[in-house]
């Protein structure tokens, strides 16, 4: 599989499923998207609150 044919597999993932929880996504889907799966491990991309930036910033 191609880098472009990970991202749109992701893509298509992320939309079709409640991509809520970021940790949980990745460990369902981490063997289809191996290289973007290696990115995030690398990069250490986990979020830092569990709150939606929409809930976190509205007044």
């Amino acid at each position: 599989m191609t880098v472009d044919e990970e991202i749109s597999r992701y893509i298509k993932l992320a939309s079709a499923k409640s991509a809520d929880d970021f940790q949980q996504f990745w460990i369902e889907n981490g063997k289809q998207l191996p290289r973007l799966t290696n990115l995030v491990r690398k990069m250490n991309i986990i979020p830092a609150t569990s709150i939606s930036s929409e809930a976190l910033f509205s007044i």
